[in-house]
């Protein structure tokens, strides 16, 4: 691993260890998750050297080497040693999050780690432990969901791998994430990862337009794919958008608990009434089989993390003309104020908007 990415990883450990509200258990076993990832990496080089490599997985290696060259030097992304590695999960999800909310609020529960600040979730490596962790929310009452993930950003504490789940995606997805994952690297708010995702999916989706249209052509398949992945995912989170705000609304009422928790399980109800007459129009995994999830407040408020400052963002992209350097730096400002989450607010307010 070299010295450098052992120091690295030696002061993550010992910042992790005094993570508030996480037991010394938890500290190790996702410590040891950590490092077990990274004992498994192989460097892209010899994989594409391989005889044995798959040309789909040579492909996609390529690919995102191209994708991480072009964000640096057309966007002004970090320019990290992450992706030049490579891990086969052998068709496993890379972890899990679990999320959890009262079962009468959309306002999630929340842990405190060093550099990334208060977040609302927690990760694992184990979907055994994910799950003793949701028995344990859930024995405290409140509403739980777990989510496999695919990939997730160190913020370039650690080389993060290409994973062998990103051959299986179309190249959009593939391109959307390495572009994703990088922001969270170049630009970090710590306690702010609605302002982080949002900040993060603006940059993935714009920059993997671009790309793509450039690589493969505004009219290639590629191309055409991604336009349609992007309607079917406007449409499910105009869908999510409208049952948190009618939860959120009805969890404002001054009503007693169990008769909001009457409302919450009627909205609920209607709610999947509307998702029946959507779900054929879907082809992607996720969207077409949403109904078969346990829908409560932990899904409803895991979904709207990710899109609640987007219209902020947007309106600053907006504002630099849709420069994506020009916007990293309004990015980078408003990471540096005091308030950060005022400073995206008023910035978005200026574009008058």
């Amino acid at each position: 691993m070299g010295t450098t990415t052992g120091t690295r990883l030696s002061a993550a450990l010992l910042l992790a260890a005094v993570a508030a509200g996480c037991s010394p258990a938890y500290v190790l076993e996702q410590a040891g998750g950590q490092i077990r990832l990274l004992a498994s990496r192989r460097p892209v080089d010899e994989v594409l050297a391989d005889p044995a490599t798959r040309p789909a997985v040579r492909e996609r290696l390529l690919l995102i080497r191209e994708t991480r060259a072009w964000g640096e030097r057309e966007i002004g992304l970090a320019r990290t040693d992450s992706y030049e590695t490579w891990v086969d999960l052998e068709g496993r999800p890379l972890s899990w999050l679990v999320t959890a909310c009262p079962p009468d609020s959309l306002r999630p529960e929340t842990w405190w780690f060093p550099v990334v600040g208060r977040v609302p979730y927690l990760g694992f490596f184990s979907l055994e432990d994910a799950r003793a962790e949701r028995d344990r929310l859930a024995a405290r009452g409140l509403d739980v969901n777990i989510r496999s993930v695919p990939a997730y950003s160190t913020l370039g504490w650690f080389s993060d791998p290409v994973l062998s789940t990103f051959v299986e995606w179309p190249a959009h997805e593939a391109v959307d994430t390495i572009l994703h994952e990088t922001t969270h690297a170049t630009v970090w708010i710590p306690g702010g990862v609605s302002i982080n995702e949002a900040l993060a999916d603006v940059v993935g989706n714009e920059g993997s337009e671009r790309f793509i249209a450039l690589r493969f052509g505004p009219d290639s398949a590629e191309a055409v794919a991604l336009r349609r992945s992007r309607d079917e995912s406007a449409r499910f989170h105009e869908f999510a958008r409208a049952l948190h705000a009618e939860l959120k609304a009805a969890y404002a009422r001054r009503l007693p608990r169990a008769e909001k928790l009457d409302l919450k399980a009627a909205i609920l109800r209607r709610a999947r009434v509307r998702f029946s007459t959507l779900r054929d129009s879907f082809t992607l995994p996720y969207y077409r089989n949403f109904d078969r999830l346990a829908w409560n407040n932990a899904l409803v408020a895991s979904i709207a993390v990710y899109r609640e400052e987007a219209g902020n963002w947007r309106a600053v992209l907006e504002a630099a003309g849709g420069d994506l350097r020009a916007f990293l730096e309004a990015a980078r400002a408003v990471a540096k104020a005091d308030d950060p989450a005022g400073a995206l607010r008023a910035a978005a307010a200026r574009t008058g908007r």
